[in-house]
C-alpha cells in the first residue's frame, strides 16, 4: 500500500500501488475536500488542477477551459462544476472508464453515460457558440423545458438551463470559478460537516413535519419532466380537466404524459403515501409511491412496472422511473 497526500488539504489517501504498472497516469477525487488531482504511478504528482471528471482526456486538459456547467444539487448528487472546452463535450453520468469528457458524479438513475453534448466552437471574430445535441439518451434533453429533437441543434446563450433526467444545469461562458485554496477554508468545509451530521436528527424530524397526511392538500410537480400529481387525501374535491361528468376525486396526475391518470386507490404508511392510478381509457394502471425526503422534496417511485408514457416524435416512451418533485399549494 502506498500513501499520498491531497494538495490541497493534506487529507492522507491508501491505495495499492502494486496493481498499476510503473509510468502510469492514476486519477484521485480527495474524499475530504472533493480535489481532483493526478499522480503518476512510481514517480512525482503531474498536476493539481482540477479535472472535469475522471477519465478526462489529455488533449481536453491541454486546452482551457472556455465555459463551464454548474450542476445543481439534488438528492442523487451534490453540487459541481463541469469545465467545458473548446470542440466536443460528452456530457452524463461518471463511470469508470467513461467517454463522456464532462461526465459529473451522479447516482440519477434516469441520466445517461452521454446522455447529450455541447459543441463548442468560436467564429471568426472570435466569439464563442455552444450547440447543444441530445445523445441520443433514454429520457431525452430539455433546454428551458422544451424537449431537444433527436436530430435538433440548439444554440445556447449565458444562463441558459439544460435538464437531462432529474439533473439541472445552467451553462456559463468563461472560466471556471477556481476553488479555495486556503487551509482555513477546508477546515471551515470539515466543521460544516460536522456541524450538518449533529444537526441530521433535527433535519429528519422537519421531515415529518411535510410527511404526507390524512389532511394533505397539494400537488407535487416534476419540473424536469413536467409532470404533476394533484392530491387531496382529506376528501374527493379535485376535477380532473375535460372530466367533470365523472365528479370530484381525491388525487390525479398529468402534464407531459399521454392522458390524465385518476386515482383509484391510496394508502398511507407513515408519511408515504402508496397512490394506485387508472388512466383516462381504463387500458393502464400505474402504482406510485411518493416519499419525503430530508431536503423537503418528494421522491416519486414506479412500483410494480412502469406504464406511464409520453409522447416522443412519434412513439411512445416510458416516462422515468424515479423522479424527485417539489410541494407546491394547491
Amino acid at each position: 500500500m502506498k500513501r499520498i497526500r491531497c494538495p490541497k488539504c493534506d487529507e492522507p489517501i491508501l491505495f495499492d500501488d502494486s496493481l498499476y504498472t510503473p509510468g502510469r497516469t492514476l486519477v484521485f477525487e480527495c474524499p475530504s475536500c472533493r480535489k481532483q488531482f493526478k499522480i503518476r504511478v512510481g514517480g512525482k504528482v503531474l498536476t493539481t488542477q482540477n479535472t472535469a471528471a475522471f477519465g478526462t482526456t489529455p488533449e481536453a486538459e491541454e486546452k482551457p477551459a472556455v465555459g463551464y456547467l454548474v450542476v445543481l444539487e439534488n438528492a442523487f448528487h451534490l453540487r459541481q462544476i463541469v469545465p467545458l472546452h473548446e470542440g466536443e463535450n460528452r456530457i452524463g453520468r461518471h463511470v469508470k472508464g467513461t467517454k463522456a469528457e464532462a461526465a459529473f458524479k451522479t447516482v440519477d438513475p434516469s441520466v445517461d453515460e452521454t446522455h447529450c453534448a455541447i459543441k463548442v466552437s468560436r467564429t471568426k471574430s472570435g466569439r464563442l457558440l455552444f450547440v447543444l445535441r441530445d445523445g441520443p439518451s433514454g429520457t431525452g434533453t430539455f433546454h428551458m423545458n422544451e424537449l431537444v429533437g433527436v436530430k435538433e441543434r440548439v444554440n445556447l446563450a449565458e444562463g441558459s438551463i439544460i435538464t437531462i433526467g432529474a439533473t439541472t444545469m445552467i451553462l456559463h461562458e468563461g472560466t471556471p470559478p477556481e476553488e479555495e485554496q486556503s487551509s482555513i477554508s477546508c477546515l471551515m468545509k470539515k466543521l460544516f460537516l460536522l456541524f450538518f451530521l449533529i444537526l441530521t436528527p433535527f433535519l429528519r424530524s422537519h421531515a415529518q413535519a411535510v410527511a404526507i397526511n390524512d389532511t394533505t392538500r397539494a400537488s407535487f410537480y416534476c419540473e424536469a419532466e413536467g409532470i404533476r400529481i394533484y392530491l387531496d387525501m382529506g376528501k374527493e374535491s379535485l376535477t380532473v380537466p375535460g372530466m367533470s361528468f365523472l365528479g370530484p376525486v381525491h388525487a390525479y396526475m398529468a402534464g407531459r404524459i399521454y392522458g390524465v391518470w385518476m386515482l383509484t386507490k391510496s394508502e398511507r404508511k407513515g408519511g408515504t403515501v402508496i397512490l394506485r392510478f387508472t388512466n383516462d381509457i381504463g387500458s393502464d394502471s400505474q402504482t406510485v409511491e411518493l416519499k419525503p425526503l430530508p431536503n423537503g422534496t418528494y421522491q416519486y417511485t414506479a412500483l410494480e412496472g412502469n406504464n406511464v408514457r409520453r409522447v416522443q416524435g412519434r412513439k411512445l416512451v416510458k416516462v422515468p422511473d424515479t423522479m424527485i418533485m417539489k410541494r407546491s399549494p394547491i
